[in-house]
């Protein structure tokens, strides 16, 4: 008997979900994924040969069958292991072997392998198959006529080998099979995709993809297209939309329309999205700039509703650098996708003169900070969002004069702080747990 591959999954109404076909014959009673993996395990650790005799040598090439079915540019891999002819030519061996091996470890494995010999007696080479032939090919689907496929033992390896030798008394030879598609019925084609566009939204790298699916081909009407990735999308990053029908081989659009998809597949690039800035590359020099003209406007606003004007005028405001903060976990509850720290060193004139004619006239210095959250930029590099998202800093200090002012003394209150180290602590430091940093100011 030809064994056939068993395939992988295949999602509704569409192409096989894998890319890679495993050679697993049927084996006639599973019991072996508790038994056999314990008589395995007990050969590698007695060690030892347990078989004295010559071993011959299986090659897996001889018993391994690779065809295409189908339609052209939509075929569909075949791959077969004879696993009869391989019960005629070391049927007797291998499962005499196996026999062998299963009694001498009786005692190894507490009875298991004894009970593995029983439920597999009879059943010996398709167990062999199983576990000493696996493989794959690179291709199993939109195959072509010309295409050449290539087929891989890997699940062939030191530890198979030696599991071969000393289970079932043989060894294994077996190299890559290479096999050029013919044979597939060709059919008329038409473009499946013409008029199919695949729609971007939201900001990098958080942006998610839609199909809009008017296809112009009346043939493609009755079809329905998927998108492998759909979420969670950076500008650069490749989606593919894949194209099915009611059945997996197209053949109703062939009785219906007389043609097939000429491509299945379709790869499109993310692009034209808005981007999260989370490094110093991102933060663009337009970008600054509209940051820095919000930090001195937000500022200005401040002092001209908060200052005692007659007393306290502003002496101006060097910009000191910027800090990046980046969520170490997006995901997490209530985490902005970028944080960007403006500090400022700011300077007052003060001047009080008391009643008694006592004058405080002096220069004030302190630093202040604003926080923009989830800025973004457009493709042109200038600011898309996070203007008018912010926050300022949350600690105050008093300036004293000595002076009367009337019943108290004359002081002022500033909201920032009087180092750059308590900026940095309350800024920066504090968000360390959620955040990474970047640093630039100095």
């Amino acid at each position: 008997m030809i064994a056939p591959v068993m395939g992988a999954q295949q999602p509704m109404g569409g192409q096989p979900a894998a890319a890679t076909a495993t050679v697993t014959p049927k084996a006639p009673i599973d019991p072996k994924k508790l038994a056999v993996p314990v008589a395995v395990a007990a050969v590698v650790v007695v060690g030892g040969v347990l078989i004295a005799t010559h071993k011959p040598t299986v090659n897996l090439n001889k018993y391994i069958t690779l065809s295409a079915e189908g339609y052209n540019s939509i075929g569909t891999l075949n791959v077969e292991f004879d696993t009869d002819k391989l019960e005629k030519d070391y049927g007797k061996k291998i499962a005499k072997n196996f026999q062998k091996a299963m009694k001498n470890h009786e005692e190894d494995t507490y009875g298991l392998s004894n009970l593995a010999g029983s439920l597999y007696e009879g059943g010996e080479t398709s167990l062999f198959v199983t576990y000493c032939a696996d493989g794959s090919a690179d291709k199993t689907r939109n195959l072509s006529n010309g295409d050449v496929v290539t087929y891989t033992w890997d699940g062939v390896n030191e530890q198979t080998k030696k599991e071969a030798e000393e289970l079932f008394g043989v060894k294994i030879k077996c190299s890559d099979v290479t096999y050029k598609v013919s044979g597939l019925t060709a059919v008329n084609t038409f473009d499946a995709f013409d008029g199919v566009e695949v729609e971007f939204d939201g900001i990098s790298p958080d942006g998610s993809a839609t199909v809009n699916t008017l296809p112009t081909a009346e043939a493609a009407k009755g079809l329905y297209y998927t998108l492998d990735e759909q979420y969670n999308l950076a500008n650069g990053d490749t989606v593919t939309v894949t194209v099915h029908s009611n059945r997996d081989d197209f053949s109703d659009c062939i009785e219906k329309y007389g043609a097939i998809p000429a491509a299945t597949e379709k790869t499109y690039t993310v692009e034209g999205l808005n981007e999260y800035v989370t490094d110093s590359d991102g933060l663009t020099d337009s970008v600054l700039v509209s940051l820095q003209n919000q930090a001195e406007d937000v500022l200005n606003a401040y002092i001209a509703k908060s200052w005692d004007s007659e007393c306290v005028t502003l002496k101006g405001m060097s910009y000191l650098g910027y800090y990046i903060l980046t969520p170490k976990n997006k995901d997490n509850y209530g985490v902005y996708q970028d944080v960007i720290i403006l500090p400022y060193q700011v300077t007052s004139h003060n001047h009080f003169e008391d009643d008694k004619g006592q004058v405080y006239d002096a220069d004030v210095s302190y630093y202040w900070y604003i926080a923009f959250r989830n800025v973004s930029k457009d493709a042109d590099g200038n600011i898309a969002g996070g203007l008018d998202d912010y926050y300022t800093a949350n600690a105050s200090f008093d300036v004293k004069t000595g002076l009367d002012d009337g019943w108290w003394e004359k002081y002022w209150s500033y909201d920032g702080y009087q180092t750059l180290d308590e900026l940095y602590s309350n800024a920066v430091t504090r968000n360390v747990e959620d955040y990474n940093h970047q640093d630039n100011v100095g």
